[in-house]
């Protein structure tokens, strides 16, 4: 399942993972955002994963390619997520990223939109 929805009164861009990633639920947060990024310019992520399932290998590249050409659209990306090999990554990723990215466990999710916020 993949969720998204931009809170307006924060200007937090929302992406929650739970389970499996299919094209068509991945496209639609691609478009949505694109939308958002073209409307405020950068824009605050916060993505929160409770669990990953399956995510085609086409996703996982389609994904690589959007993310790289798009790092600069990103005030800054909070990953919040009690999965540390998600956590290591990402904080290892975010090294070759112009980016601001802070990982966070689940249960400080309010720290995580206080940080974006800031």
């Amino acid at each position: 399942m993949l969720k998204h929805r931009m809170d307006d009164a924060d200007g937090i861009f929302e992406i929650e993972v739970d389970g499996s990633i299919d094209a068509d639920s991945y496209r639609s947060v691609v478009q949505n955002l694109e939308a958002e990024i073209k409307a405020r310019g950068k824009i605050a992520v916060l993505e929160t994963i409770h669990s990953i399932g399956w995510i085609s290998p086409e996703i996982w590249l389609e994904d690589l390619f959007w993310s790289s050409r798009h790092m600069g659209s990103f005030s800054r990306v909070a990953l919040v997520t009690d999965t540390s090999w998600l956590a290591s990554l990402a904080a290892t990723a975010a090294l070759a990223f112009p980016v601001k990215l802070k990982t966070f466990p689940l249960s400080e999710i309010a720290g995580a939109r206080a940080w974006l916020a800031a």
